[in-house]
């Protein structure tokens, strides 16, 4: 856990994460937007909805606004794409995974348009369920990163060796796929908040709209326990995927050790040249940086980049080879998934409405 220690982790980063909500109306079972968006105002939070791509069908206008109004507070980020079983897990040929992940991005492309606000591409799995040979897909298909538990990693990919680490480092890169660790709101929060902290991961708390059935004050109440810990870094999913990056200056060579596929890079003080070195767990053979010269710039790991004067931060991003075409093109409504899924959301609703 301590073998990197000559590397400064990212800083204390949090989000709040919500599976299922939708923009379909101004609250989501027990998920009250407008509330939560000023409460998170006050105390000093974010809150993300993981929301399924199939149900960008309909966006309600004032619950768009509301986003579009609040991005330092509330955000959204991709939740599969018809939120059927184990969608993420199954045993598929590669190009029926590609369809499905590209068919979740067009969705997700569309509903941005719809609600005019920007959409995380940060895949959280339904139930937690996703391959690795999924994970492998995904940043060809356009998804930084993904947020699953370490519980959740080692019940749907059992026997594989990487399965064996989980849990130390900031993150986890799983056949070149970035991951996030994220874990319940209930139970024993206070020692996973500690853990985490600790460990320079993403203090990532999920839930359910049915944990907020006594009311929101549960998110004040861990905001404040993170907020407690020092200065936090609150923010959407791609903000704290972005941070997912290891630094140290060695004399005036700023060396960054990447964790994801796209990083905002804040530069230390007396940086004069920069070098990317090879993450443990992959290597990514170059990288596009923008902000340190006039131009963007391709960047081999191990190879030295000269830092003009007064740049303070940049941005990289890593090459990656295109995913394989895929089998489908169909970027329709499928009838059970979407039934089954309307189902889902009526039962969510009425159970504010009967409490």
């Amino acid at each position: 856990a301590c073998r990197d220690s000559q590397f400064a982790r990212p800083p204390l980063r949090a989000c709040f994460m919500f599976d299922d909500p939708n923009l379909h109306w101004p609250r989501y079972g027990f998920v009250d937007y407008k509330d939560i968006a000023a409460r998170a105002a006050r105390e000093n939070y974010h809150v993300s909805f993981a929301t399924v791509p199939m149900d960008g069908w309909i966006t309600h206008p004032g619950t768009a606004r509301l986003f579009q109004d609040n991005p330092e507070r509330l955000s959204l980020l991709v939740h599969g794409n018809d939120h059927a079983h184990y969608e993420l897990a199954r045993d598929n040929a590669p190009e029926q995974r590609v369809a499905l992940l590209r068919q979740a991005i067009h969705r997700i492309e569309r509903l941005e348009r719809a609600a005019g606000c920007e959409i995380a591409r940060v895949m959280a799995a339904p139930h937690g369920a996703c391959s690795d040979a999924m994970l492998l897909e995904m940043p060809g298909c356009g998804i930084e990163s993904a947020v699953i538990s370490h519980g959740s990693l080692r019940a749907h990919n059992k026997g594989k060796p990487w399965t064996r680490s989980l849990g130390y480092l900031p993150s986890e890169i799983i056949q070149g796929c970035p991951v996030l660790p994220r874990w319940g709101m209930t139970g024993n929060t206070y020692n996973t908040i500690l853990l985490a902290a600790y460990l320079g991961q993403p203090m990532i708390l999920r839930g359910h709209h049915a944990d907020l059935r006594n009311g929101a004050e549960l998110l004040d109440q861990l905001g404040s326990v993170i907020n407690g810990l020092g200065q936090v870094r609150w923010g959407n999913m791609t903000e704290l995927s972005r941070m997912n990056y290891q630094i140290r200056l060695d004399q005036e060579t700023v060396r960054i050790k990447p964790g994801g596929v796209k990083l905002d890079v804040s530069l230390p003080c007396g940086a004069r040249q920069m070098v990317i070195e090879a993450h443990s767990a992959h290597a990514w053979n170059y990288w596009l940086c923008t902000g340190a010269g006039s131009e963007t710039l391709k960047v081999n790991i191990g190879e030295v980049m000269p830092i003009h004067d007064g740049c303070k931060s940049i941005s990289l991003t890593a090459a990656i080879a295109p995913a394989v075409s895929s089998v489908n093109g169909n970027n329709g409504l499928p009838v059970w998934p979407f039934l089954r899924r309307l189902l889902t959301e009526g039962r969510d609703r009425l159970q504010s409405i009967s409490r």
